[in-house]
């Protein structure tokens, strides 16, 4: 309880991809007096991080903070540890479905005669509103995302497909013609999981898609 009561005040942010993670940090942490900022990624903790500056407590430093502080009667990084093994289970399966969305028809083409070679069931959706249908209907475990389309475009369906908690867990890869690093980091703030640029190469392809958890 010392450790957890010298806590009090200090503004942390925890940041952690699994909602999971995050909530039981958040729990533990608030229980302890701090004030919380939740942060989904990189490049969300550095969005946020110039307006709440975390890190500094009012007696004039953040000391050490242990990993066996206690939560619930059991460490907090036990709690960690069987949230992520609880998080891994739900999600066991490997690629196998892909949800191929291009509008234009030869990509689309070139992404399934490279799949199928490799044993993956591939899907199509030539729209981002379409992408945003079938990621449900379909359940893929995998969504390749262009980003140029009309209507909704592909950053704004990773967006939403990535937010929704029936499809959230879906990783999404954009492949895409636009190169400019912004764009790029404006990908992954969408919650994309990596991101390539056309012309694809269809080694590079398949070794990402399989390096997907």
């Amino acid at each position: 309880m010392g450790e957890a009561a010298n806590l009090a005040g200090v503004k942390v942010m925890v940041i952690d991809d699994s909602n999971t993670i995050r909530r039981s940090a958040e729990i533990f942490l608030v229980q302890a007096g701090c004030k919380v900022i939740l942060a989904e990624d990189g490049f969300d903790a550095l969005s946020k991080i110039t307006d709440h500056q975390p890190g500094a407590r009012p007696n004039g430093g953040l000391g050490r903070i242990s990993h066996q502080a206690l939560y619930e009667g059991q460490s907090f990084e036990n709690h960690r540890r069987a949230c992520a093994r609880s998080h891994l289970r739900r999600f066991p399966m490997p690629v196998k479905k892909i949800l191929i969305v291009d509008d234009s028809p030869t990509d689309r083409q070139f992404f399934m005669e490279t799949l199928s070679k490799h044993g993956y069931q591939c899907v199509t959706a030539e729209s981002g509103e379409e992408a945003i249908a079938k990621s449900k209907s379909e359940k893929p475990d995998l969504i390749l995302m262009d980003v140029v389309m009309p209507g909704t475009n592909g950053f704004q369906a990773t967006r939403a497909i990535t937010r929704d908690e029936a499809t959230k867990h879906i990783p999404v890869i954009v492949v895409t013609s636009k190169n400019q690093e912004t764009d790029k980091v404006w990908g992954m703030r969408q919650g994309a999981k990596d991101y390539l640029m056309k012309p694809i190469d269809a080694k590079e392809l398949v070794a990402k898609i399989a390096a997907i958890k």
